[in-house]
């Protein structure tokens, strides 16, 4: 019996040090350096000429990396821009089920307001189960690892610095009309995307 014991010993301790450095690896990061060769494929550049409309479910989920300066292109080409922040991590139930953000962009289809979701890490597996399970229809972004590191809190600061916002808006929804920020907070039914869009043919700057 002592023998068993001890070759459990050494194999527990063999597999603890990679366990460990696994944890060290993951928490508090993106998870960028956990992607396998194969999603690593399915991850493009987003600009505003070739980000897809639609998702097109029938075919391997692909990321779209993005940056600040590729926010204020969107933002340039739009009426308005909604960009809202998301983590696969949050349990409030607006980041479970993310189908009302499609309930909500839907009014405004042919208005100008362009849509974008951006997610802060590059979980494929949670990020599919979140899609699948909404029927979510929009194209993912994710916060550009290449730009801002894997470190998830200097990568947001540095992020929404560039924005023009504070990190402690990690969560919220932002609008700009062209480059201006004219809305941070949180987006949860369709009064604050009338009044913004109300007041942008009428030529304002409207700041929460």
């Amino acid at each position: 019996m002592k023998p068993v014991f001890i070759r459990l010993f050494v194999l527990l301790g063999m597999g603890l040090p990679a366990a460990c450095q696994i944890v060290r690896v993951e928490i508090g990061e993106n998870g960028y350096r956990s992607l396998s060769p194969e999603d690593k494929q399915h991850i493009l550049h987003a600009n505003p000429a070739t980000l897809p409309e639609w998702r097109d479910t029938s075919q391997a989920l692909t990321l779209y990396e993005v940056n600040a300066d590729d926010i204020k292109d969107f933002a340039r080409s739009s009426r308005l821009t909604w960009v809202h922040m998301w983590t696969t991590w949050c349990k409030n139930e607006d980041c479970v089920d993310i189908s009302y953000l499609e309930r909500l962009n839907r009014p405004y289809a042919h208005s100008g307001l362009r849509f974008l979701m951006v997610s802060r890490t590059y979980d494929f597996e949670q990020i599919r189960e979140r899609l699948d399970n909404a029927g979510f229809p929009y194209p993912v972004l994710v916060v550009e690892n290449a730009r801002y590191g894997v470190k998830l809190r200097p990568a947001s600061k540095q992020f929404y610095s560039e924005l023009g916002v504070g990190e402690e808006s990690m969560d919220d929804d932002f609008v700009f009309a062209d480059t201006v920020l004219v809305f941070h907070g949180t987006i949860t039914d369709n009064h604050v995307l009338d009044s913004l869009m109300v007041a942008h043919q009428k030529g304002w700057s409207h700041r929460k």
